[in-house]
């Protein structure tokens, strides 16, 4: 298991859904923002949270929230995108969020 942790804001209010089977899962972004020879680098990670056992938190989470995710981290996904850059999107299955204050 490959084990993160990753403070930053969320990027749009959470997306509950429901997949085929009726398993409920909720996602959204969130950017880290880092600093490596005097230039400012953000990160994007997509988070997962599976089931309902976070409901009562994900309630108050909203677009802009500084928090704290700790989860497991998936194999990173290549892709291209419509310049035909290649991208990679990080994903985490989140164990537990935590608000940061600020």
């Amino acid at each position: 298991m490959n084990t993160i942790t990753i403070i930053g804001n969320i990027g749009q209010d959470p997306v509950p859904r429901f997949t085929a089977s009726g398993q409920k899962v909720t996602s959204f972004n969130v950017a880290t923002k880092s600093r490596k020879g005097g230039e400012d680098i953000t990160v994007w990670y997509r988070v997962s949270i599976w089931g309902d056992r976070l409901d009562k938190m994900i309630a108050h989470l909203k677009k802009g929230s500084y928090i704290v995710v700790v989860g497991e981290l998936a194999k990173p996904e290549i892709w291209q995108d419509k310049q035909g850059k290649s991208q990679v999107q990080l994903e985490i299955t989140a164990s537990s969020l935590h608000f940061m204050p600020g």
